[in-house]
């Protein structure tokens, strides 16, 4: 794993741009543990490469981003090109054609657009193929993610998706896995919700599709999206299983989720993204030059509301917030 730290102060954005970038007040810093107790994320015991990078002074928010990305795509390269020659511990072969008898199911993946904040050309978010813009489900096959189909925000979260692989790995002998949906949202207006929602769903039925586990990667009005998603499929015959993080129970006085609808029964929770900590104190800081001596002491818990902690996971990665595993 290569990760990619920005050590610089937060950059105004392009004029004209509404970029919401930066989420000041929802945590103090965000930091991994990789090691005791608090290694509870995917990425905690995963070993990690740590790009340390500065922005340059009066760069762009768009000019910085492509930068970063380079940057930590050529150390990619550079780590990948020492496997040359070697012949793996372990491979695995997938082979996606559909077996008779089987029933048919896809994934669908919601994922935030930043196109309503930064424009049409920006270059900033989950991107399908480099393409960040909102737009109707990409249809892919389930390997495309193993080779980075959707990369850029959670690159490792897709390439190695638990979910993805878990259905590869059980065609041919529990279920014909016919597609993965990518479905890059973040509609305005409740009309073009419900017209790309249901698009979703007839995609689904034409490929054949029986079943349809479907996960999202952020709350608000993404969310509008997932349940007409959730709703179009139910009413065209595709049983649904829900497959996300929850809203902060506010000791039990709050719905797990900002909205609902009536054909939602089948729910697989990955908790709230909090952790009770606390997080122990460190020797040792990667990812600043110069770590504040805060960086090294013990943490508090992190609480968990929809996508806001850093220690969030839609798709099961980790072992934070979950009453057992």
């Amino acid at each position: 794993t290569v990760g990619c730290v920005d050590v610089s102060e937060p950059m105004d954005d392009d004029p004209g741009q509404k970029a919401r970038s930066r989420s000041p007040g929802l945590t103090n810093y965000k930091f991994i543990d990789m090691s005791g107790p608090g290694a509870v994320t995917h990425s905690g015991q995963t070993p990690t490469v740590c790009v340390t990078i500065g922005q340059a002074e009066g760069a762009s928010s768009e000019y910085w981003h492509s930068v970063a990305q380079a940057a930590f795509m050529r150390v990619s390269d550079r780590l990948a090109e020492t496997t040359v020659g070697h012949e793996p511990p372990s491979a695995e072969t997938f082979d996606t054609t559909p077996r008779p008898g089987l029933p048919g199911v896809v994934s669908v993946f919601h994922m935030s657009s930043l196109e309503l904040y930064r424009g049409p050309y920006t270059k900033v978010g989950t991107a399908v193929y480099g393409i960040t813009r909102a737009a109707p489900p990409w249809v892919l096959e389930p390997t495309e993610l193993l080779d980075g189909a959707i990369a850029q925000i959670r690159t490792r979260m897709y390439t190695n998706n638990p979910l993805n692989l878990k259905l590869l790995r059980g065609h041919g002998i529990d279920w014909n896995y016919l597609a993965c949906m990518a479905y890059p949202t973040n509609w305005s207006m409740q009309e073009e919700k419900a017209a790309v929602s249901g698009r979703v769903a007839r995609t689904a039925k034409m490929l054949g599709a029986e079943g349809a586990i479907i996960t999202t990667d952020v709350r608000g009005q993404r969310m509008v999206e997932t349940m007409l998603t959730i709703q179009a499929c139910e009413q065209e015959g595709i049983k649904v299983v829900f497959m996300s993080e929850e809203e902060d129970p506010e000791d039990g006085k709050a719905p797990p989720f900002l909205t609902s609808v009536p054909e939602l029964s089948a729910v697989v929770s990955t908790g709230t993204g909090g952790w009770e900590g606390p997080f122990p104190a460190v020797e040792r800081v990667l990812g600043a030059r110069s770590p504040e001596q805060r960086w090294f002491d013990e943490q508090p818990p992190v609480h968990g509301r929809y996508a806001v902690s850093h220690l969030g996971d839609h798709y099961g990665y980790g072992n934070q917030s979950y009453a057992d595993w």
